[in-house]
């Protein structure tokens, strides 16, 4: 059952589920497939990544999609930070070789997208971008 307001995005919220569990609740203009592909890229992430929350399943709940996750124990980097300022670098680095391990694993299939083609497209669509500094950036 939904309980208390844990935090929020620009895209969902995030609510106390059960003791072992959270929901992530998307807003209610979020796109149904983005949720669904959440799901199925945390589904194959958490194949080989021990450190990954478990999504569970999916859920509607007020007309709005939403992800049940393993409930994680423990401090946030934010509230770490906050109390141990001096760690700073040391939490950025450990964020860092943790991003960094997710992009060298091989992934096979269509469910992991590719970072690099996604780049590109995004950059190639900017519309804030000329040509020039297109070409630039992706050269």
């Amino acid at each position: 059952m939904k309980g208390s307001l844990l935090s929020q995005g620009n895209t969902a919220e995030v609510f106390e589920w059960s003791d072992n569990q959270i929901l992530k609740l998307y807003r209610s203009d979020f796109n149904e497939e983005a949720c669904m592909k959440e799901f199925r890229i945390n589904q194959e992430l958490a194949k080989s990544l021990s450190l990954l929350p478990l999504a569970i399943e999916t859920v509607n709940i007020e007309e709005r999609m939403g992800i049940l996750y393993e409930r994680i124990s423990a401090p946030t980097l934010l509230k770490q930070s906050i109390h141990r300022p001096w760690n700073i670098i040391k939490y950025g680095r450990a964020m860092a070789k943790l991003h960094f391990e997710v992009h060298q694993k091989e992934y096979t299939g269509s469910i992991i997208p590719n970072m690099r083609d996604i780049l590109i497209t995004d950059i190639s669509r900017a519309i804030r971008l000329g040509e020039v500094e297109k070409e630039l950036i992706l050269a």
